[in-house]
């Protein structure tokens, strides 16, 4: 009977000699060691973990959905969890929706935040390449996050020249992809997270299937390594009957960096933007790590270490290793 020899492992001798030569011949090309993807945090559990981290380093996300769904808030969010870590962050508001109201409300200092107001394509991008560059002179290794908010609402500066009626077909999507193509090889190695944000357009006589798209041509969709679809619920109402917020839902469509098509949902307070534990009690019982009983919520196996649900919060910050363990 014919046995199969055992294959020899690869000799790392082998491998770096060859390394050596292809970079001799290759000269300013040289071969580049991979590194695991980081991530910043957006200040939400249950969305981090969506995600698969949070906001991925280096790469590109994009946030669409229709108004009121939370996009802006996340994105604040996001750009204060890069403060926290003595990052620089950056804000593009072409759609004027940044609050400074809602920046204290969640602890983001927008007196360190670095803000554009650019009204064309052409200037974004122009902001973008000017802003990496020379925070990459005075801050070379350091963390830098940037939100581009939003790209629908960007006009070009040739409708700017043309005005109202100009077909404009096209010219748009053409501008993003030639940016993006410059953008992408401007970040992929230097500690820089982008977050672009988009809206919701319905296909016109469009009845079956997916009836809606996302404005800005195909660049956004095919350089972002993931892309979310945010989605608006319920009112959130107080005691007295007052709106204090709303439900969210999440939806990962794409994701490059960890399993996409993860579902959550989560609340959005107009005084607080979106809580850390948000929508996480409901996400674990989804997946049957918690269970209830009696008004009384348990982790699987640990029905001794009962709580309510208002004390889930304090039940957290206490079993902190739980919680990774259930979020991996």
């Amino acid at each position: 009977m014919h046995r199969r020899r055992p294959k020899k492992s690869l000799d790392s001798d082998l491998v770096t000699s060859i390394i050596k030569d292809v970079e001799e011949k290759l000269g300013n090309e040289p071969i580049r060691k991979l590194k695991k993807v980081k991530f910043i945090s957006t200040g939400v559990k249950v969305i981090d973990w969506a995600l698969g981290g949070g906001i991925p380093i280096g790469r590109l996300s994009e946030f669409f959905g229709d108004f009121s769904t939370g996009k802006t808030l996340i994105g604040m969010q996001f750009l204060r969890e890069v403060q926290k870590r003595n990052g620089i962050a950056v804000f593009l508001d072409s759609e004027s929706s940044f609050s400074e109201n809602m920046a204290e409300n969640i602890g983001l200092d927008y007196t360190k935040l670095l803000y554009f107001k650019p009204q064309t394509i052409e200037k974004v991008f122009q902001v973008l390449d000017t802003v990496i560059n020379e925070i990459r002179k005075k801050f070379p290794e350091g963390l830098v996050g940037i939100v581009w908010d939003s790209i629908a609402a960007t006009t070009s500066e040739e409708e700017m020249k043309k005005g109202v009626g100009f077909q404009e077909m096209g010219i748009r999507a053409r501008l993003i992809g030639q940016g993006l193509r410059r953008l992408m090889i401007n970040i992929s190695d230097k500690n820089i997270a982008l977050m672009f944000i988009n809206q919701l357009r319905e296909k016109i006589g469009v009845v079956y299937g997916k009836t809606w798209i996302t404005s800005g041509g195909k660049a956004p969709e095919f350089h972002s390594s993931i892309r979310v679809m945010l989605k608006s619920g319920n009112k959130i109402k107080n005691e007295k009957g007052k709106v204090i917020g709303q439900y969210g839902k999440l939806e990962v469509v794409k994701n490059k960096v960890a399993p996409p098509f993860r579902e959550v949902d989560f609340e959005m307070y107009y005084d607080q933007g979106i809580p850390e534990y948000s929508g996480l009690l409901e996400h674990l019982f989804k997946e049957g790590i918690v269970e209830n009983k009696g008004g009384w919520w348990y982790f699987k196996d640990k029905e001794e270490e009962k709580f309510r649900r208002k004390d889930f919060p304090n039940f957290i910050q206490q079993n902190s290793e739980l919680i990774k363990e259930a979020l991996k």
